[in-house]
Parts: structure tokens; sequence; C-alpha cells
């Protein structure tokens, strides 16, 4: 399964992710798609198909914050991260290697445009919303519905309204996208040994990874390149 670790950089507050929405704050961020890395080694798919579909990647200075307020009186919040401001945000796999993830590149003839490929050839997106499902799970079946609804190979609706506008909708979704990721909150843990502090790992849930309801390139309101 795919998996993500958090690290707050702000001063004072290492251990402690947003609390409450407008708590937001800078994080470092390391997401990690083993399945697919192991299939791109492996010569299983090409890199045009890798870089299309989740890449791993590092990003550091991400914009984080609790997102909506339905789940602030939870012991796990639901998050927001935008990667437009970040310092960085380069792949880690494949000959894109150290790249910036924010430029077009060239790849088997092909223009990766700039942006996250979730699993989409031609449109790239900037901002994710991190869903916790922590009251009850309907929400991954809402995703896995989105997402079966919103298949571009194989759709069940025959139209995407865009259409009637005579715009090219073959690449636009009418719902979410998105997956469980693991994930991890990273932080320097100095109360059992102030001189030699500990390097903390702790795992805060199987998070759903989704397109943001504000990541307008998905949805035909913005171009992907901006």
């Amino acid at each position: 399964m795919p998996y993500t670790v958090w690290k707050i950089k702000n001063s004072g507050r290492a251990e402690k992710l947003p609390y409450f929405k407008g708590d937001s704050c800078k994080v470092d961020i390391t997401f990690v798609n083993p399945c697919l890395d192991k299939a791109l080694e492996d010569g299983d798919i090409d890199e045009w198909y890798y870089y299309t579909h989740s890449p791993s990647f590092m990003a550091t200075d991400v914009d984080i914050d609790v997102q909506g307020t339905s789940s602030q009186g939870y012991p796990r919040r639901n998050y927001k991260t935008k990667y437009k401001k970040a310092t960085s945000w380069v792949f880690t796999k494949g000959s894109l290697a150290g790249q910036s993830i924010t430029k077009d590149h060239e790849i088997d003839g092909k223009t990766l445009v700039s942006k996250f490929h979730m699993d989409n050839e031609a449109v790239g997106v900037n901002k994710f919303t991190w869903k916790i499902d922590y009251m009850e799970s309907s929400g991954s079946y809402n995703t896995g519905f989105a997402n079966l609804l919103g298949n571009t190979k194989y759709p069940l609706y025959s139209k995407h309204p865009l259409n009637d506008l005579g715009i090219e909708s073959d690449n636009l979704r009418t719902s979410v996208y998105g997956y469980p990721v693991l994930t991890f909150h990273e932080y320097v843990d100095a109360s059992n040994n102030p001189t030699n502090p500990n390097v903390t790992y702790e795992y805060i849930g199987r998070y759903n990874m989704n397109l943001d309801k504000g990541a307008n390139e998905a949805y035909g309101y913005e171009s992907s390149a901006k």
C-alpha cells in the first residue's frame, strides 16, 4: 500500500499536527508508492505510465491545515495539503528522480505537464484532501464508487456536462478520485532522552488521499499547466 510520512517544520510544534481549521503550518512530505516503484524497476510498466499514476515524491514546506470542521472533534482530523508554495517538490524514482514536479517534462516523446498526476495522462493537480474515515467507513465506499463512475477509460456515464460547451473532457472528472494511504507523523521525542532525542514515527491512520474539491484542473475549471 502507498504510504506517506509528514514532518512538521514550524519551530516549537514538531510533535503537533494541525488541531483545528485555520491552525495551518508547514510540513515536509515523503510519499512512496511501493508497488508502482517495483513495477517500474522490473520493467512491467514504462515511465509514461509511472509518472501519470501517482509516482513517489518528496516535498518541503508544504502548507497543511485541517480540512473542514466535521473532523475537529475526532482524535484524528481530516487534512488538506497544498503544494503551490512548497520550497521543493520532486520525483524520487525513474529518470526524473530529483526533477521538479512543477515543470513540464518530455517522456517517450510526450509532454508530462506540470503538477502531480494521480491517475490521469493529461491533468495534474497540486492539492489533496486526506480523509481519515475515523467514525465509519462510508468515505471509503464513496471514493470507490466515485472512482468507478469517473473512470476515464471505462466510464459509467455517457457524457461529461462540459461536452455541452464544446470543451474536450476525456480527462476531466465530475467526482473525486482517491485511494488508501498509510500515514505516519515524524517528530523528535526528547521527553525521555533530552541529550540524544529519538526520531519517532507515529502511525496516525489509513487515510484516503483524495482530489481536493478545489483541484480545479481535474474538474475542468482551469488549465493543469498553470
